[in-house]
């Protein structure tokens, strides 16, 4: 078998197994890279467990682009492939996100950003907002008290100050206070 992206294109194309694993050895790296950057990029929250699976999903996502790829206009398969395989592997994320946060209180705030795939965004614009949404998670995690997450997620929900202040036992101006720190905190931090 030839080491031509197109020639293993092609056969992909005709049902042939050996050439597209062929060409996932021959984009295997761009799979890790893509793999490694869910996992281990310094604002991820997906656990390392799911590796094999974000793995399988990029796989998925190879086949896809060998399938898809037109040849023309100058654009490698390489540059095709790189993008497939991210956004297959952004789609996989938010629905692992979803799973893996689904009890969580302020699961709203986590997915400001969710419908961005279906909103005519590009796909960096798309990557960008994944990854602030998850900055933002771990920002919530790290740096507001369990009481000001607690308001947070009620004010977030529409609560008013008052249901707040009955649903926490504490007054409004508590409320109201861990509301402005949770404020202050946010506009420090630049969102």
């Amino acid at each position: 078998m030839s080491g031509d992206p197109l020639e293993l294109i092609r056969s992909v194309r005709a049902g042939d197994v050996v050439a597209f694993e062929e060409l996932a050895k021959m984009y295997q790296p761009l799979i890790m890279a893509q793999v490694s950057h869910f996992i281990s990029s310094g604002t991820s929250v997906i656990p390392d467990g799911y590796r094999d699976d974000l793995y399988q999903e990029a796989l998925l996502a190879l086949y896809k682009a060998a399938c898809s790829f037109v040849d023309k206009d100058n654009i490698s398969f390489g540059a095709y492939a790189k993008v497939c395989v991210r956004n297959g592997l952004l789609t996989v994320t938010k629905k692992l996100l979803r799973l893996y946060y689904a009890d969580s209180e302020y699961k709203d705030a986590l997915f400001v950003f969710e419908d961005t795939e279906d909103s005519g965004t590009s796909p960096e614009e798309t990557v960008i907002a994944e990854e602030r949404a998850m900055e933002i998670h771990s920002f919530i995690e790290e740096q507001l008290t369990e009481y000001e997450r607690r308001v947070f997620s009620l004010h977030l929900s529409h609560h008013t100050y008052a249901e707040i202040a009955e649903i926490t036992g504490r007054d409004v101006k508590s409320v109201a206070n861990a509301i402005l720190r949770v404020r202050e905190k946010f506009r420090k931090r630049g969102f």
